[in-house]
C-alpha cells in the first residue's frame, strides 16, 4: 500500500514539472515569435527573459498597483457606421474599434534597440495568447442589448506592450444599445442616445474608467450617414453607476431627425400623408367662402368632405404608428389604399399628444370651423360673415403654422448648456490618426 501511495505522489509531481516546462516552452516560443534579435543581442536577450519570467511571476486575478492607487484606464472609441435606430424598440446599433490602455508595472521590459518606438519607449505587438496570461479590466456596457466580438476571419483583436509596461488592448465589435426616447416633437425631435462603459466588478476605490485625450475619447468615420437622422455632435463625460460606487463613463450622439427624409421619400410618407395635403385639404376648405351662400347643398358638401378627409388622413396616421399594422392595413385597405404603403415605419405606442397630434387637431379645427362658418352665415342671412372669413382664416392659419414650426423646429430642439460642451465631428478633415 504504502509502494502505492509513494508512486502516485512521484508521478504526481512528474506530472506537475513536466506540465510547468511545458508552459514555459509556450511562452518562451511565444515571445520568441515576437522579439527577434535586431543589432542588441543582449538587449534582445533580456527583453525575452524579461517578458518570459512576467507571466509566471505575477497573478493575473489582482491588478496593477493592488493597495497603492486606483488604476487608471484610458478608453478609446472608433466609430465605423451606425447601423440602425429602431423607435419601436427604442434602441440603435454601432460597429466600433475599442481602445483600453492601462499600466501594468510586472510587464515592464528593458528597451530594444531598433524596435518600433512611441514616446522614446519599445512597444510590441503580441500574440493573442499573451493575453490570457494577463489582468485585463472587466469593461461591460451598461445599456447593452446585445453585443459580439467580430471573429472573421480571426478574432478582431490586438494587443500591445510598451517597455514601461503600458498594455494597449484593441477589439472591434458590434452592439445594440438602449437609448431612451422621447416622441414629444416628432417629427421635429431630437433624440441623445448614449453608450455607458462601466466595470462590473471594480468600483472607484480600485479603478478608473476616463476617455482617452490623445487622440479624443470617440472618433467617428467620415462615410456616417444616417438616412433620418442627422449626427449633430457628441459629448463625453462620466456617469453614475445605478449598481453603486462603481466607475462609469458616457458618450451621448446628439441625433436630430431630417425633415427632408419625409419630403423625398416615395411611396408617400409622413409629409405628404400629413403635412402637405393636410395644408392642401384645409386651404380646399376656405373655397366655399366664395360660394354664394344660397348654393347649400355645394357648401355643405364641400364643407363635409373635408371634414371626412381630415379623419381619413388622421387615421392612417394612426395606422402607420402602431405595432401591430397589419389590423389596421386590413380594416382600412379598401378606402384607403395608400396604406399599403405604410408598412416600412411605425412609431411606438405612446400615450402622450406628439407634435403631429397637435398639427392634425389644428387641421382639424380649421375645416371644422369652415362648416361651422357656413352654418352661422346661412342662419343669420349675412354674406359680410363670407368677406371676412376670406381674410381671417388664412391670415390665422398662416400664424398658427409660424408659431407651430418656430416652437417644435427651433425652440424646443435646442438643447440648453449643449452647444458649448458638443465635440464636433471631425468634417472635412477626415479621421485623424489614431496613437497606439
Amino acid at each position: 500500500m504504502r509502494t502505492l501511495l509513494l508512486t502516485y505522489v512521484v508521478y504526481t509531481f512528474l506530472v506537475a514539472v513536466e506540465s510547468e516546462s511545458a508552459e514555459k516552452a509556450r511562452i518562451r516560443r511565444m515571445l520568441e515569435d515576437k522579439l527577434t534579435p535586431f543589432g542588441d543581442e543582449s538587449a534582445y536577450r533580456k527583453s525575452s527573459e524579461t517578458l518570459q519570467r512576467s507571466p509566471r511571476k505575477m497573478d493575473k486575478r489582482i491588478r496593477p498597483f493592488e493597495d497603492i492607487a486606483p488604476l487608471n484606464v484610458s478608453i478609446n472609441l472608433f466609430i465605423s457606421s451606425f447601423d440602425s435606430i429602431a423607435e419601436t424598440t427604442m434602441d440603435f446599433g454601432l460597429t466600433f474599434i475599442m481602445r483600453l490602455r492601462w499600466q501594468d508595472p510586472r510587464m515592464m521590459f528593458p528597451d530594444i534597440t531598433n524596435e518600433k518606438t512611441y514616446n522614446n519607449r519599445t512597444i510590441l505587438t503580441m500574440d493573442l495568447k499573451f493575453l490570457d496570461e494577463l489582468w485585463v479590466p472587466d469593461v461591460f456596457f451598461a445599456n447593452e442589448k446585445s453585443a459580439n466580438v467580430h471573429q472573421i476571419t480571426s478574432d478582431n483583436k490586438r494587443l500591445r506592450i510598451d517597455s514601461a509596461g503600458y498594455i494597449y488592448l484593441e477589439m472591434r465589435l458590434s452592439a445594440t444599445l438602449s437609448c431612451h426616447m422621447r416622441f414629444e416633437h416628432f417629427p421635429m425631435d431630437v433624440q441623445v442616445c448614449a453608450i455607458e462603459i462601466e466595470s462590473f466588478a471594480y468600483d472607484t476605490a480600485d479603478v478608473n474608467f476616463d476617455w482617452d485625450s490623445t487622440p479624443g475619447g470617440v472618433e467617428l468615420a467620415r462615410s456616417i450617414e444616417l438616412p433620418q437622422f442627422k449626427l449633430q455632435g457628441h459629448v463625453l463625460g462620466k456617469c453614475e453607476s445605478p449598481r453603486g460606487n462603481f466607475t462609469c463613463i458616457e458618450g451621448k450622439f446628439i441625433l436630430s431627425r431630417q425633415m427632408g427624409y419625409y419630403l423625398i421619400q416615395f411611396p408617400p410618407t409622413l409629409l405628404f400623408l400629413a403635412y402637405v395635403p393636410t395644408t392642401l385639404i384645409v386651404m380646399l376648405s376656405w373655397i366655399s367662402f366664395w360660394i354664394s351662400i344660397n348654393a347649400t347643398p355645394a357648401r355643405v358638401s364641400l364643407g363635409i368632405t373635408t371634414v371626412l378627409t381630415i379623419t381619413s388622413q388622421r387615421s392612417a396616421l394612426t395606422a402607420r404608428m402602431l405595432r401591430n399594422r397589419e389590423f389596421f392595413l386590413q380594416r382600412f385597405i379598401l378606402s384607403n389604399k395608400h396604406l399599403i404603403s405604410l408598412k416600412k415605419a411605425a412609431l411606438p405606442m405612446v400615450s402622450y399628444v406628439m407634435a403631429i397630434d397637435i398639427w392634425m387637431s389644428l387641421c382639424m379645427a380649421y375645416v371644422f370651423a369652415a362648416v361651422v362658418e357656413y352654418a352661422i352665415a346661412n342662419f343669420i342671412d349675412k354674406p359680410d360673415i363670407d368677406r371676412l372669413a376670406r381674410r381671417a382664416f388664412p391670415s390665422t392659419f398662416a400664424v398658427v403654422c409660424c408659431f407651430y414650426y418656430a416652437y417644435y423646429a427651433v425652440c424646443v430642439n435646442e438643447l440648453p448648456g449643449l452647444s458649448e460642451k458638443m465635440t464636433r465631428w471631425v468634417g472635412d478633415e477626415g479621421v485623424r490618426k489614431l496613437k497606439p
